[in-house]
């Protein structure tokens, strides 16, 4: 047998195998007579009919499973001897087989992705350092006053617009319009707290005094910067109409206050939890942040070789979970993004991007693991299982008896190895410390 090997792209394999054909001859009688057996033949008892007229009714059906025959047993051969460990079912080209010719066929099949892994030490980067203030404190403090205000309509003809009033209104842009086309051009509603913007083009100022019905024109210069791109720069004219006002009263700042807001026993414990948790976000996220910039350094400089089939398998998985998020609608990435609005093409590639990012992350990752030859401990896999049931509000010994009876402790540990990597990589780079920001400035540098 011999055997033609071809590397493709996308860790996909080739394999054009040539069949001598003692080997073709040897199947084929073997098939015919095991054909001859069963066959049932006019003037013969079964079995007893003689080769050559078996051979002639069932030519067909003694070539096909032949050439079957021998592609089945020669790929598993062949892959044998070459090493291989394909992860898709192969593919298979051949034509139709004659006995006392020449037989060859082509296998195609995906074997399991490389990588040639970069550098992953001393890898420069800068990791942000954030310093809550008491500033940050009461801002946050100051969310949950608002989000706890008591709102209530405000009624009668002197009911105007002040700040902290909630307000709805419509407007539309005029501007750009002839008069015709102002009359027909639609309001789009809004609604906002006056007073709570403090960008240059809000309209929160124009508003103050307007009562409910009353319209008014104001104009807005939007900045050069601004997020909408037909409105940078722009000087816009809009009709703005006050549809309902509201007015919010803020709680009192005091440790009645605080109980209600959680299980606080006064204000100052309140905010010793805010600033914890604050100090706490700030530190995993600017940590994250950190290692995903590690990774992302020593994944472009890697290379990688990876399945189209591994890829569309991750694709599956992103779309099942994006799927879940939105109650389970579409059949398909085509369905889906028409249901939402959304270009097909767009998603598509969206999700590509994230699965050959997620297969990359991992494989550099498990790399690095092998190379390192690191290890999950004990304590890692405990603190897992005790997350799990703090989670689920049970005892860790209920969750161990989960894991066991799921039998995905090894799925467990895998996770937990390429943590360990990830904590590898953060470990031995090179990180310089940046002046601390405040909170708030961190959130607003984020955004």
């Amino acid at each position: 047998m011999e055997i033609k090997e071809s590397k493709l792209e996308n860790a996909r394999i080739r394999l054009d195998i040539e069949i001598p054909n003692d080997r073709i001859d040897a199947e084929y009688d073997k098939v015919l007579k095991n054909v001859q057996k069963k066959a049932e033949i006019k003037g013969f008892r079964i079995g007893k009919a003689p080769l050559d007229l078996i051979e002639k009714k069932y030519a067909e059906f003694i070539s096909g499973e032949t050439a079957e025959n021998i592609v089945r047993s020669a790929y598993i051969e062949a892959i044998e001897q070459k090493g291989f460990t394909p992860i898709t079912q192969p593919v298979f080209d051949f034509k139709e087989l004659e006995k006392g010719k020449p037989f060859s066929f082509i296998v195609e099949f995906d074997i399991p992705p490389t990588i040639e892994i970069s550098n992953y030490k001393g890898i420069h980067v800068e990791q942000k350092i954030v310093k809550v203030t008491d500033e940050d404190v009461d801002a946050e403090i100051e969310s949950m006053r608002e989000r706890m205000a008591t709102i209530t309509k405000k009624e009668g003809e002197d009911a105007k617009v002040i700040k902290g009033d909630q307000v709805t209104i419509k407007m539309k842009r005029i501007d750009d319009k002839s008069p015709e086309q102002v009359d027909a051009a639609a309001f789009t509603s809004h609604s906002l707290v006056v007073g709570k913007s403090k960008e240059s083009w809000a309209i929160d100022e124009d508003i103050i005094g307007m009562k409910k019905d009353e319209e008014k024109e104001i104009k807005v210069k939007y900045p050069k910067d601004y997020e909408v791109e037909e409105l940078k720069g722009q000087k816009v004219t809009y009709l703005v109409k006050v549809e309902e006002i509201f007015e919010r009263q803020l709680p009192e700042l005091n440790d009645e206050f605080a109980k209600s807001a959680g299980e606080y026993n006064s204000l100052e414990e309140l905010k010793t939890r805010i600033r914890e948790n604050l100090e706490t976000y700030a530190k995993e996220q600017t940590l994250n942040q950190v290692k995903q910039e590690i990774l992302e350094k020593i994944v472009e400089n890697s290379k990688f070789d990876i399945p189209e089939s591994l890829i569309q398998k991750e694709m599956y998985a992103i779309f099942k979970r994006l799927q879940s998020r939105f109650g389970n609608v579409g059949k398909d990435i085509n369905e889906f993004a028409s249901i939402f609005g959304i270009n097909p093409e767009e998603l598509t590639k969206s999700i590509s991007d994230e699965a050959k990012k997620n297969i990359k992350d991992a494989l550099v990752l498990t790399k690095i693991a092998e190379i390192e030859q690191l290890k999950v401990t004990e304590e890692q896999f405990q603190k897992f299982i005790k997350s799990i049931a703090e989670r689920n509000n049970v005892s860790e010994e209920e969750a161990v008896k989960v894991v066991e009876e799921k039998g995905n402790k090894e799925e467990i540990e895998g996770d937990l190895i390429l943590d360990t990597a990830y904590d590898f990589i953060y470990q031995n780079a090179d990180i310089k410390m940046l002046k601390p920001v405040t909170f708030q400035e961190y959130i607003a540098q984020t955004k």
